[in-house]
């Protein structure tokens, strides 16, 4: 599992962004990734966060089965 911290969340949106503990890598997700996960309520920016990182299809990557550390 990577490390990071919510970096971004779009609440209208249901989607934001996770900073890697690298500090450069961005990795998307969405509220649904969040709440299968477990977590309630909504990210906040700031939140550590442990989570996979999964490929879509088309090529793309986000995060899923995310956990506050």
């Amino acid at each position: 599992m990577a490390l990071g911290i919510v970096k971004k969340w779009f609440s209208e949106k249901g989607y934001g962004f996770i900073l890697g503990e690298d500090e450069i890598t961005d990795t998307f997700f969405h509220v649904k990734e969040w709440r299968t996960s477990g977590m309630k309520g909504e990210p906040s920016i700031g939140d550590k966060v442990k989570f996979d990182i999964a490929k879509r299809d088309d090529g793309r990557t986000f995060a899923t089965k995310i956990l506050k550390t």
